[in-house]
């Protein structure tokens, strides 16, 4: 009797345990889906900035440095712009904020110092979300050049 209450208990720890980490991997999976789904998001305003500023420089260095934008498409045919402030798309924020860009003596950019570069901005695509309570975001960094100079 005491053997078949020791199995017992042997079997409903490890179906304890294997429920434990189902659960597991089921947050993790659809914690996973949701990173995937604000890297997309922060990545199209990065490429959305890029072609705007392939369309003309003038357009993508007019927004004002530091300040939040979101891309938008409108026209026809449809062509991108920057919109001031964020956006919320199915639960994700997104952000694009611009920075000056500075160049030391050997054109290196470098965060302190240095010349202007007025040809060249930082642009920083943020994504915010949360998710049972805690706040996530993910942030791209990329820096865009005036090519045509």
């Amino acid at each position: 009797m005491v053997e078949i209450l020791i199995v017992i208990f042997i079997i409903a720890v490890t179906l304890a345990s294997l429920l434990a980490l189902y659960s597991f991997f089921l947050k993790a999976n659809a914690q996973n889906g949701k990173y995937i789904q604000a890297v997309a998001l922060a990545q199209e305003e990065l490429e959305a900035a890029r072609n705007i500023r392939d369309g003309s420089w003038s357009n993508l260095s007019a927004a004002s440095i530091g300040a939040a934008y979101y891309p938008s498409q409108s026209g026809s045919p449809l062509r991108w712009s920057l919109v001031s402030g964020q956006e919320v798309i199915n639960g994700f924020t997104r952000q694009i904020i611009f920075s000056s860009v500075y160049r030391d003596v050997n054109d290196n950019i470098t965060e302190t110092g240095g010349t202007l570069d007025g040809g060249t901005l930082k642009g920083i695509a943020t994504v915010f979300w949360s998710d049972r309570g805690q706040n996530f975001n993910v942030s791209l960094v990329s820096y865009l050049a005036d090519w045509r100079q």
